[in-house]
């Protein structure tokens, strides 16, 4: 396992961007997006020839609940509905552009605070891990039961779930035609979670024997060092925290999703089947529909399939406790990278403007490092437990470990007293800046909304508009910012690991 940060366009601004063909979605894993590609192929070819508009996937439509609030935000024309439920919808009208793309697809994000940091029980902790990794597995989704996907061929619908330490998240796309049936596979996701125990049992077999090479010495030490006193914190790497966050870096130290041997034995399936049914309450979750909408007919939809769903207890997480700073050395095996880890850690709340000084820091400290292919600095704002730190990462030679460090601190102390090159801080900003246009033109503007709408109104409360704002936060950025911010996150927690070579 390689674990050196990686970054990038779609890395920096941890934006899960939809940028394949139009109605494909660009998820977490290789293995899932050759499973949509197929879908997608197979239900291209369905559609063509055959009608399947009367197989609906409920026996019954639900009593519908009701609008309680309508409102409108000013800044981005969306509509923003307060449901008898508890829930809430943000309904963005946006036609497709894009002449590639039809301008009949609806894009959903549904996004709600909490996650597997919520269970305080430790005993549960091993069942609630395995829940979240195979939330969309064919066996345990209500979109892979036989008989929903018999109902679903041939139309053009793609549903997802996804449940980590801190978030729960619902990504879809439909197409007009079929607005129906996806209404209705969303009411499904929040109502129906039926699992076959004999499958149940072959993942759990099966993830044990993928994960037994995972119980590396440097993933214990990794979760000691940087999260001891959280022994359920638990993060699938590749999320980067927040996967739907348009603007987050990743971390030099987000924790490695991973299960002791030890572990398999507490997973109950019935403590699994709990917490996933708890996290499905429609009254943590605000939804944010993008495209082509009708209003009134969406406003019917909502309360006839968002409304209905009862509410349940909220599901909230504990107060996130770092351990003490501290400072560890380790021998690995050839096949891991040698290679520094150093993280400083302050307590910030999230606001827009402190996320885009950060990102602009981060690009300055990249561009001033002469050595930038072997080492690499990400300042991270975390929304879910409100701090913000500077991660850097470098390869080495063993012989110049003191020095490299030493460079580190240098780089970041000439910041905090104001050694800044007006020039270079030009070029970092133009550099997000560039970054932001990128998006915006490679990606579908549907999910560029439905996802930066979803953040912004669910983890960080700031404005919807925060996305179209940022090129022009950005230009305001001044020296002051950087040094005050590098300053700050120079006091703060000081975490420090070092991985050499195996002694031979």
């Amino acid at each position: 396992m390689k674990l050196k940060i990686i970054f990038g366009m779609f890395v920096i601004f941890c934006f899960t961007a939809f940028i394949l063909a139009c109605g494909k979605y660009k998820l977490t894993s290789e293995k899932k997006n050759n499973e949509i590609n197929q879908r997608s192929k197979q239900s291209s070819k369905l559609s063509q020839t055959h009608n399947f508009a009367d197989k609906t996937l409920l026996s019954k439509t639900p009593t519908h609940g009701t609008i309680l609030k309508e409102t409108i935000d000013k800044e981005t024309k969306a509509i923003i509905l307060e449901l008898s439920n508890g829930a809430k919808v943000i309904l963005k009208n946006l036609p497709s552009k894009d002449k590639e793309c039809s301008n009949d697809t609806i894009i959903l994000t549904a996004l709600a605070k909490g996650g597997t940091m919520a269970v305080t029980n430790k005993d549960d902790i091993p069942s609630v891990r395995f829940a979240s990794d195979i939330i969309d597995s064919y066996d345990i989704w209500p979109y892979y039961c036989q008989d929903t996907k018999n109902k679903l061929s041939g139309k053009h619908i793609s549903l997802y779930a996804h449940i980590d330490a801190f978030e729960r998240s619902l990504q879809g796309h439909a197409s007009l035609k079929d607005i129906i049936t996806f209404f209705e596979l969303i009411h499904l996701s929040f109502t129906s979670h039926n699992v076959d125990i004999g499958k149940f049992n072959d993942l759990i077999k099966s993830y044990k024997k993928d994960w037994a090479d995972q119980n590396s010495e440097l993933l214990t030490v990794r979760n000691e060092l940087f999260y001891g006193n959280n022994p359920h914190f638990n993060v699938c790497g590749s999320n980067n925290q927040s996967r739907l966050d348009f603007l987050e870096a990743t971390s030099a130290f987000v924790p490695i999703k991973y299960f002791k041997v030890t572990d398999y034995p507490k997973i109950s399936q019935k403590t699994a089947l709990e917490f996933v049914k708890k996290c499905f309450n429609p009254a943590d979750f605000t939804f944010v529909f993008v495209g082509n909408i009708d209003t009134k007919v969406f406003r019917s939809y909502i309360k006839t399939y968002v409304a209905s769903i009862a509410p349940s207890k909220a599901l909230i997480n504990q107060k996130f406790i770092r351990p003490q700073s501290s400072k560890w050395e380790i021998y690995m095996d050839n096949k891991f990278d040698s290679g520094v880890y150093l993280s400083w850690v302050i307590d910030e709340k999230y606001s827009p403007k402190i996320k885009v000084v950060s990102k602009v820091l981060e690009k300055y400290i990249n561009i001033i490092l002469d050595e930038p292919e072997k080492y690499c600095s990400a300042v991270y704002l975390n929304p879910f437990f409100d701090e913000l730190s500077i991660d850097t990462y470098f390869s080495y030679d063993p012989k110049r470990i003191k020095e490299r460090v030493s460079r580190v601190f240098k780089d970041i102390q000439n910041i905090s007293e104001g050694d800044i090159d007006i020039e270079v801080l030009a070029k970092a900003k133009g550099a997000m800046q560039e970054l932001h246009r990128r998006i915006k033109h490679y990606s579908i503007d549907a999910a560029v909304y439905a996802d930066s709408y979803a953040c912004s109104a669910v983890l960080h409360n700031s404005p919807l508009n925060e996305f179209d704002n940022f090129p022009f936060a950005c230009q305001a950025v001044s020296k002051q910012d950087l040094k005050d911010l590098a300053l700050r996150l120079l006091k703060g927690k000081y975490y420090q690991l070092i991985i050499h070579p195996k002694k031979t």
